[in-house]
């Protein structure tokens, strides 16, 4: 009773006759022979037949209600021969001889036949089902993971969503005929394909099938690119496996012989290079390469036009990198790293290795800054009678300097000893609140020029004598001029006068400042650049007189140090080169 396509063996038996109820018993039987065997029935009536094995595999069931019928159906029933015993209630029975046939299951299978040089040919093999049988073939995009439905029309077409129907398998009748359904393609284009046989009953079977890409050897390429932009050092080393030896190796008028199937082509230029091998049997394979070359190796050099900086960031190439710079006037490597700072005019050049001796380099020029005054800057701009601050001068060009001030009551005025681009003043004292302007005056190629003003705010000690005119606005940088006053209202203050020692002037990674004495106050060191940049700053509380400053961690150039001690500060100029 099973249905026409399935894999398993269904049955119904059916019993008339007799009088109910039925007993039945299944034995395994070998079939020796076309006689039945005889039945005896032991003491307790129970049925006994010779050479064959009591069996419970039909598990029988009740079937469809065919009255005066008896119907008992099995279902799944392993493939073999059996005696079914059926007794009614008299002892009656009838034996019954049943073969349970092996499933005849639509099966198919595909196997490649012959993968010479680049050609492919396979074979169908279909058992089971109901022949005849109809094929079709379907070009598949991509490996099956899960195999797809098939779908009927109306007209009993088959049709797969994603598949397209396709001749490039075009079967024929075995070379060698057998019992056996066997199609057989030739030349079979490499991809992957869908194969469904349908036999007469409608049962089928869909088959994946894989034609590889097949050119009788590989070729393996490894590939070195070009180390240096502009270079021709790159290699192509060419590896075979497969096929029949000794084989032929070509790239554009090169060729090699080899058994082993290795083959080095080197000095190559970037670009592409097509390798064409060939083994014993005339079988071939062309690729296609790349020889590229290294990134190029760019400085991305920056500098400031009036030499403050020149930096470097190198990409490309391989790191690391060694960087070396020169003054191509004087034909002198300079010290640095990624920069370099404080470059006098002129022309220099800059060269970058990588790791594996690419070059870069660039030539570049600092200007000779324009003559320029620049801006005059007070720090702090408001300070109480008696203390100091510091005059900076930013954005300037010149020569000599001379710091200038004036208040309401007096012009412009030159400040004693204040001739560098960063002043810092003694303590200055005044008896009432007032607004001092500074300005720089600066020489620059026989031209002066006026930097822009600044003002300072001095609140006034009340303490302090009031004097007439213009008495005190001409002494205000003067440290001295109100020192005995001063020494009356602050009996405090030790020993003002005090010499300051510094070596060398000319230094590389120290310098020494010896203050000659011991002072009892403290003490307050700090170092600017001729570009007003302060580089250190420290108090000293205890009673140090030889204080040791470390220079190697300031670019080279001029630097003003200032010592303030109590009230009075003195400036000392020191140059810095590594």
């Amino acid at each position: 009773t099973s249905e026409p396509c399935s894999d398993q063996v269904d049955g119904c038996l059916y019993v008339s006759g007799g009088t109910l109820p039925y007993h039945i018993w299944v034995w395994h039987w070998t079939a020796s022979s076309d006689v039945l065997p005889t039945v005896e029935f032991d003491a307790d009536g129970n049925p006994v037949i010779d050479n064959a094995e009591m069996t419970d595999v039909f598990g029988w069931e009740e079937g469809p209600n065919t009255t005066p019928v008896y119907v008992r159906c099995a279902e799944d029933i392993p493939p073999g021969w059996y005696l079914v015993l059926v007794v009614d209630a008299n002892g009656c029975y009838a034996l019954l001889p049943v073969h349970i046939p092996e499933p005849n299951t639509l099966e198919a299978t595909f196997e490649i036949t012959n993968q010479d040089c680049d050609q492919v040919d396979g074979c169908l093999t279909v058992t089971g089902g109901t022949m005849p049988y109809h094929l079709w073939v379907w070009a598949w995009n991509s490996p099956l993971t899960v195999i797809p439905n098939v779908i009927f029309d109306d007209n009993g077409n088959p049709h797969i969503e994603g598949a397209e129907p396709t001749d490039a398998i075009q079967w024929g009748p075995a070379i060698s005929p057998t019992d056996t359904y066997v199609q057989c393609a030739e030349d079979i284009p490499p991809g992957y394909y869908l194969v469904l046989v349908v036999d007469a009953n409608g049962c089928y079977v869909l088959l994946p099938v894989l034609i590889p890409d097949n050119s009788g050897f590989d070729v393996d390429l490894t590939v070195t690119d070009v180390s240096c932009s502009g270079q021709n050092d790159g290699s192509i080393k060419v590896e075979v496996e497969g096929g029949t030896p000794p084989y032929t190796i070509i790239l554009g008028d090169m060729a090699v012989l080899s058994d082993e199937g290795i083959a080095l082509f080197e000095n190559l230029s970037p670009g592409n290079y097509t390798i064409t091998v060939s083994d014993a049997n005339g079988c071939s394979k062309s690729l296609t390469v790349n020889v590229g070359e290294s990134e190029g190796l760019v400085s991305n050099l920056e500098f400031d036009q009036y030499g403050e900086f020149a930096c470097v960031d190198p990409e490309g190439g391989t790191a690391p990198y060694s960087i070396s710079w020169y003054q191509l006037g004087s034909n002198l490597g300079l010290v640095g790293g990624a920069c370099v700072y404080d470059l006098p005019f002129g022309a220099y050049m800059v060269t970058i290795f990588d790791v594996n001796g690419c070059m870069s380099q660039d030539i570049f020029f600092i200007d000779e800054p324009e003559c320029a005054a620049g801006e005059a800057y007070v720090d702090p701009g408001e300070i109480e009678s008696g203390e100091t601050t510091v005059f900076s001068l930013e954005n300037y060009y010149g020569s000599d300097f001379q710091w200038q001030f004036k208040t309401d009551i007096i012009d412009w005025v030159n400040i004693p000893g204040a001739m560098d681009p960063v002043y810092n003043t003694p303590p200055i004292h005044s008896s009432s609140d007032k607004v001092i302007y500074v300005r720089a005056i600066v020489e620059c190629d026989g031209e002066t020029l006026v930097s822009t003003v600044a003002e300072l705010k001095v609140y006034g000690n009340d303490d302090l004598m009031q004097l007439a005119g213009s008495i005190e606005d001409l002494h205000l940088f003067d440290p001295d001029f109100r020192k005995s006053e001063l020494a009356v209202l602050n009996d405090d203050i030790v020993s003002l006068n005090f010499g300051v020692t510094v070596y060398p002037t000319i230094c590389n990674d120290w310098v020494k400042l010896d203050l000659g004495e011991t002072v009892k106050l403290e003490k307050e060191v700090s170092v600017y650049s001729t570009f007003g940049t302060r580089v250190f700053s420290k108090v000293y509380n205890d009673q140090t007189t030889l204080i040791e400053l470390a220079s190697s961690e300031w670019n080279n150039g001029m630097y003003f140090i200032n010592i303030q001690v109590g009230d009075q500060i003195q400036t000392r100029k020191i140059i810095v080169q590594h």
